[in-house]
């Protein structure tokens, strides 16, 4: 390669000097230095030379895509897509991946090659891909199509030209007050770029285009990844509904269903509001201010495990340990509390002993100690009942519940209201909903994502909506407490489908729809009859009573020197308020105890009476009253409360424009 030189102004000789000539080093020196700028300049690639992309590298390219369409006058979209494809390397063919929106059904009316030398149309056929042109679906909206056989030359910048004939059906969408076609009419998924492509596109008169609105479009190029989104809205100007469209239920339809909706949830609130006021459990009940005298004509008078049961209308773990602390009470079992350490933690152990025998417990006391005793055994610890029930699991509570609960039954009657016909109205309900929405599903088809999405709340009411049913059902003096997350797990999904029935674009049909509404209404019905009252006046009122009680005496015991007697301890264990005992005695017990409070009076559980407010006042049993030996209330409360805890089976768990918003556009590519 020619070097081009500067050129030098000659240097000036000084008058008088002469110029002195290079020594034979310094010739030297120069030479070396030419020869290695000339070696270096040699080595550097002219751009002839610079290193090119290998021709025969995998890549696949699209020269050009055309695309002829026609929108119909039913909505349906008929499209002709012509993909003219550059591929080098081993590809076996193409590929055309199709996003359509949910609902859309796209039809391959025909797939042709158009031959590079004759022009002639060449048809594909569909199968399994082993012979050239050939075509099948793969992996739903997926098409392939094979241009080479596996044992062929590869590929060198061959062209190979596809046709695509498609239709397009239930494309359009409903959208302010009228139709858009809103369609990616490339394919944005791919690696490579298109170099060309146009777009025509024929409206029916059928439909009116805005003003302005071009129909013949051409891009040049689409970069990878670009799809070529169009959004057209239009105007039905044609008579009667289109055939290719999604349309919803009539505004009449849509009215009706609504008043079924809230008339429905209407009558049966109303049903719901008639059984709250015959139970009277929504009337006032004059509550007085808790005395001793009150206590004991109320509470006191009730042997503590049944006045825990009636309460909260159940016998579990506390309505145990209140038999427990009662029998140690009246001195019919002597209690220890063995504190074992456990690495970082002290667990309770409740040790109980029988210092009269078997013959001194009747009725649901003499079950409990049978259980809890072994045979001939007057002694028994928390270990040893784990030990033996080890294998076939154990539930204290379940030993006590039947004596219990004729106990509470005498004490107040409970006639159930008669559930003539209660099933009637749930059953017609169901029936009637699921019928209807058959209907609808076989005829409409696309209604059935209508169903999958109802169900989930009416999932989640027939789930959720039972448990917050039954804790309102056995609440009686937090009502609208109970009531705020069940009326908003009922009234939002209502909401919700009215607002769904007030949108006329809603696609779903008539049919559907009051199905969809029936079944909810029967999954509301079901949960307010959970919710409902179904005891007696009577034993609502006896219930409201002692919940006044257990209210008074949990704030009692939020205080450092409490109201109470240490005589009521195991009405507190009744009322599942062994924790805070437990809280109260490590926050305030320590000082009490060091005072020498005296021991815990004596109470008769047995005949359902206690001396009550003579007492000796609330100590925590600090040492003292037969509950710990050297313990205190509060270890007694969580030992005993380990002993009622059941025990479980073995391997049982234990309770206690450019892409972007068009549809079906898709990608392509080879494969």
């Amino acid at each position: 390669m020619p070097m081009r030189h500067a050129a030098v102004a000659p240097r000036p000789v000084t008058p008088g000097l002469g110029r002195r000539a290079p020594t034979r080093s310094v010739r030297r020196v120069v030479i070396a230095l030419l020869l290695l700028g000339f070696g270096t300049a040699a080595a550097q690639p002219s751009p002839d030379t610079v290193a090119q992309p290998d021709p025969d590298a995998k890549r696949l390219f699209w020269p050009s895509v055309s695309v002829r369409a026609r929108l119909d006058a039913d909505g349906r979209l008929h499209v002709v897509e012509r993909q003219v494809m550059s591929l080098t390397g081993d590809w076996n063919g193409g590929e055309r991946r199709f996003a359509d929106r949910f609902g859309q059904s796209i039809t391959l009316e025909s797939m042709v090659r158009i031959d590079a030398t004759t022009g002639a149309s060449v048809p594909l056929v569909e199968g399994p891909l082993d012979r050239v042109d050939e075509y099948r679906w793969v992996d739903g909206g997926r098409l392939r199509w094979r241009s080479r056989l596996p044992e062929d030359p590869p590929f060198r910048r061959d062209t190979r030209t596809y046709e695509l004939r498609m239709v397009y059906d239930y494309i359009l969408q409903r959208r302010d007050g009228g139709w858009v076609l809103d369609h990616d009419f490339a394919f944005a998924d791919r690696a490579e770029p298109i170099d060309t492509f146009a777009l025509t596109l024929e409206v029916d008169p059928a439909w009116r285009l805005a003003e302005g609105q071009a129909t013949t479009r051409r891009v040049s190029p689409l970069a990878p990844g670009e799809g070529f989104v169009v959004t057209l809205p239009l105007q039905r100007i044609a008579t009667g509904a289109p055939g290719s469209v999604y349309t919803g239920a009539s505004a009449i339809a849509r009215w009706a269903i609504l008043a079924l909706l809230w008339g429905g949830l209407a009558w049966l609130v109303a049903g719901w509001v008639v059984s709250e006021r015959r139970s009277t459990r929504w009337a006032p009940l004059p509550l007085p201010p808790v005395t001793p005298g009150w206590l004991r004509a109320n509470v006191l008078a009730l042997a503590p495990e049944v006045a825990g049961a009636m309460w909260d209308d159940r016998t579990s773990a506390p309505e145990v340990a209140a038999v427990l602390a009662r029998l140690v009470a009246e001195g019919k079992l002597r209690s220890t509390v063995r504190r074992e350490k456990v690495l970082f933690f002290t667990r309770q152990v409740l040790e109980l002993e029988m210092p009269k025998g078997r013959g001194v417990f009747r009725g649901h006391d003499r079950a409990l100690v049978e259980a809890l005793f072994a045979s001939g055994e007057t002694r028994t610890d928390t270990d040893a009942v784990r030990k033996r029930y080890a294998r076939s699991g154990f539930d204290p509570a379940s030993t006590i519940s039947f004596g219990i609960s004729e106990i509470v039954t005498r004490i107040a009657p409970d006639p159930r209201p008669s559930s003539e016909r209660s099933w009637q109205v749930p059953t017609l309900l169901a029936l009637s909903g699921i019928a209807l929405v058959s209907a609808g599903i076989w005829q409409r088809g696309w209604d059935a994502p209508a169903m999958a999405v109802s169900l989930v709340p009416i999932v989640l009411l027939l789930t959720v909506g039972t448990i917050l049913a039954k804790a309102y059902q056995r609440e009686v003096l937090w009502l609208a407490l109970g009531a705020v997350p069940l009326a908003s797990l009922i009234l939002l999904p209502t909401i919700a489908f009215t607002w769904q029935l007030l949108d006329p674009v809603t696609p779903f049909g008539a049919l559907t729809q009051a199905g969809i509404v029936l079944v909810w209404l029967f999954a509301v019905r079901v949960v307010l009859r959970m919710a409902a009252p179904v005891q007696s006046p009577k034993r609502i009122a006896q219930r409201r009573r002692l919940a006044h009680a257990r209210r008074w005496f949990r704030s009692e015991l939020a205080k450092p020197s409490p109201a109470l007697e240490d005589a009521w301890f195991p009405w507190l264990i009744a009322f599942g308020l062994g924790p805070a005992v437990d809280k109260w005695f490590r926050a305030f017990g320590g000082a009490v105890a060091s005072a020498g409070v005296a021991r815990m009076a004596s109470s008769s559980g047995a005949s359902g009476t206690t001396s009550g407010g003579g007492g000796s006042g609330w100590t925590g049993f600090g040492g003292g009253g037969g509950f710990a030996g050297g313990g205190s209330s509060a270890s007694f409360a969580t030992a005993v409360g380990g002993m009622a805890a059941s025990v479980p089976k073995p391997g049982s768990s234990s309770g206690g424009g450019s892409g972007g918003g068009g549809s079906s556009g898709g990608g392509g590519g080879g494969w």
